[in-house]
């Protein structure tokens, strides 16, 4: 047995009797267990609040044991990759889906065919969202503890510290985990990871929405589409452009069902805009082209989207005029050809969305 202060460790045990706090280990009581202490020691339930400073300062101290559980590649185990400090090991499960330099997407749930031990702390490596799928836990950071459940959404940053908090001797829980890796971008400023980063350390777990549901499905989905990782990519991109913007709108979630209703008749609206966008377009005839009323479809399409549906399609049509000056077309064919019908007001938008004319934008184009 080694002691720290308030805190020992006895038989893969740490037990205090002066906070009355039990976590549990590797090892059971010595012996077949001493049971006239039950009555003065008390197990950690899920959802507890506690400190767990001593804890940790005794974890390192008695050189507990340190493990990195994983099952792809260098890839760590927990919500991203991270540093696992405890008791037990292979704890937690990664499988990969996608993985680019600059962002992992994957799953991560708990194996079935060993027991699970809780780590005494986790350490995030890099910036991660990750969202809870199925299942349940507890999460503390520092003094604070959250309980997760589907929808709820958790952010780590490079460092970060945290424990989780298991109630079943085999955890049921499965999350999807989208890694952003720094690359440096974090100096420039107020980029979007900038932006996670001031996020995560103020507010680390957000509740469920119905945008980010939508992110989410987009970004598994594309994830199990041959060939369709830069689709993937993109979804990965949008979740962090809405988390820069605030993620939370206290509106009723959608159920799983009616969620998938929808998202079928945006992404067919959205891929209809972009395969038609010099079209005329109107929102009744939008609307109705995926079997939904005027209204109704304007309302979800703001709502999982992020934008009403004409400045989506404004957005689509600036993006491929852009394109057309790349090429070398002029100013006024790449506003007529991109679905702009007012020489002036597509000069003017243009220089709002990229910072600088069509002309320049062009320019800069042909010298390269």
């Amino acid at each position: 047995m080694q002691t720290t202060g308030r805190v020992r460790v006895e038989n893969g045990q740490l037990v205090t009797k002066s906070e009355n706090l039990r976590l549990q280990g590797n090892a059971g009581p010595k012996n077949g267990g001493d049971q006239s202490k039950k009555g003065d020691e008390k197990r950690l339930h899920r959802g507890d609040h506690y400190d767990l400073t001593g804890i940790v300062n005794l974890a390192f101290s008695a050189r507990t044991e340190f493990s990195a559980a994983t099952t792809h590649g260098d890839r760590f185990g927990g919500f991203s990759p991270a540093f696992l400090v405890g008791f037990g090991e292979d704890v937690n499960r990664f499988i990969a889906l996608l993985d680019t330099p600059e962002v992992s997407i994957g799953r991560f749930d708990h194996p079935s065919d060993r027991p699970h031990y809780d780590p005494f702390k986790e350490v995030a490596a890099e910036y991660s969202v990750n969202r809870v799928e199925g299942g349940s836990f507890a999460v503390q950071v520092g003094r604070h503890c959250w309980t997760l459940g589907p929808g709820h959404v958790f952010l780590c940053y490079p460092g970060l510290q945290y424990r989780c908090h298991h109630g079943e001797p085999i955890p049921a829980d499965l999350c999807v985990s989208v890694v952003y890796r720094d690359l440096g971008a974090r100096q420039e400023g107020a980029t979007p990871l900038a932006y996670l980063d001031r996020l995560a350390r103020r507010q680390p777990v957000l509740q469920p929405t119905n945008r980010l549901a939508y992110i989410f499905r987009n970004v598994t989905f594309n994830t199990h589409i041959e060939d369709n990782g830069m689709a993937a990519e993109h979804s990965a991109a949008d979740l962090l452009v809405e988390l820069s913007g605030g993620a939370e709108d206290g509106r009723r979630l959608y159920p799983e069902h009616q969620l998938a209703w929808y998202a079928e008749r945006i992404d067919a609206a959205r891929h209809l805009l972009h395969q038609r966008y010099a079209a005329e377009h109107q929102l009744a005839s939008l609307a109705h082209s995926v079997g939904m009323s005027t209204f109704h479809f304007a309302r979800v399409f703001s709502e999982l989207v992020g934008v009403p549906p004409h400045r989506y399609l404004q957005r689509v049509r600036l993006d491929e005029a852009a394109r057309r000056l790349y090429q070398g077309a002029s100013v006024t064919e790449a506003c007529l050809s991109s679905g702009f019908r007012n020489l002036s007001h597509f000069i003017r938008t243009f220089q709002r969305r990229f910072g600088a004319s069509p002309g320049k934008h062009r320019s800069r184009s042909v010298r390269r």
